[in-house]
């Protein structure tokens, strides 16, 4: 599961990994590419 939000801070994405949400920054090019490889859509 993905979910993607914007607060003050910036944008972040809730990924569901192993049954635990993880918060993890989307604000860059570098933090998608986290992302992508985080949820097995693209490896770095």
């Amino acid at each position: 599961m993905l979910h993607f939000h914007h607060d003050p801070v910036g944008m972040f994405a809730d990924v569901k990994l192993d049954g635990a949400w993880q918060r993890l920054p989307a604000s860059t090019e570098a933090d998608w590419a986290a992302v992508l490889a985080a949820t097995g859509r693209w490896k770095t």
